[in-house]
């Protein structure tokens, strides 16, 4: 990347932030984190930790029936697709592609098939979300 491009990028990054932060008022924010109860906090960090982990184990499950990977291998691409999915407005479909494309660079997984490995991720996602969904009523 040229050097002109990654000031404007580095310019509409700055933009952005200001944009987000510009309304929040850092004393509001001080205070509610001083009165937060950090047992909660610690607790909720731990689960969504061991969330990922168990979301890992998954991918790495399903991707290690076709070709053997590390464990530890897979969780940046897992956290990768997870952060597209987060900043994409259509939440929980953008991450899919790039975790295809990063099997495929690093782990020399055909196209195709990475797609059809995350998809199948992806299914038992969806499919563990809807047996919640039916029987909690």
């Amino acid at each position: 990347m040229k050097k002109s491009k990654k000031v404007v990028f580095s310019l509409l990054l700055l933009f952005f932030i200001y944009l987000i932060i510009r309304n929040i008022d850092l004393m509001q924010v001080y205070y509610d984190v001083r009165l937060a109860n950090y047992t909660y906090l610690l607790a909720s960090f731990i689960v969504l930790g061991l969330s990922y982990l168990v979301w890992n184990y998954r991918l790495y499950f399903i991707i290690n029936q076709h070709k053997k990977v590390k464990f530890f291998s897979i969780l940046p691409i897992l956290m990768s697709g997870v952060l597209v999915n987060t900043i994409t407005p259509m939440a929980s479909t953008g991450g899919e592609p790039i975790k295809s494309y990063l099997l495929k660079k690093h782990h020399k997984i055909k196209g195709a098939k990475a797609l059809a490995l995350v998809g199948l991720d992806k299914f038992y996602n969806l499919s563990i979300h809807s047996f919640i969904v039916i029987y909690s009523f």
